[in-house]
């Protein structure tokens, strides 16, 4: 599997960590894209959840197929989830 990080230096270490692990867990994929957005500041008053964290995981399975992950934290500190 190739794996390529998008915009590396904006990841947090535990983030990206998590968004490694989910491609470890999938077979059969051919190619991991993963895209780092920085996370919102808390103090985002224009933004209606500050302290958010969202990382794209797009898999490319040897079949042709794909799909597209969000490796996503509300807050810091929280639990991540992960959503198709």
């Amino acid at each position: 599997m190739i794996i390529e990080i998008h915009d590396r230096e904006l990841a947090e270490d535990e983030a990206l960590t998590r968004a490694l692990a989910l491609a470890q867990r999938h077979q059969h994929v051919a190619r991991c894209d993963i895209f780092i957005q920085p996370r919102v500041p808390l103090d985002a008053e224009d933004y209606k959840h500050p302290g958010w964290l969202e990382y794209g995981v797009k898999f490319t399975y040897d079949t042709g197929g794909s799909m597209y992950v969000a490796v996503l934290q509300r807050r810091p500190g929280m639990e991540f989830e992960c959503h198709s």
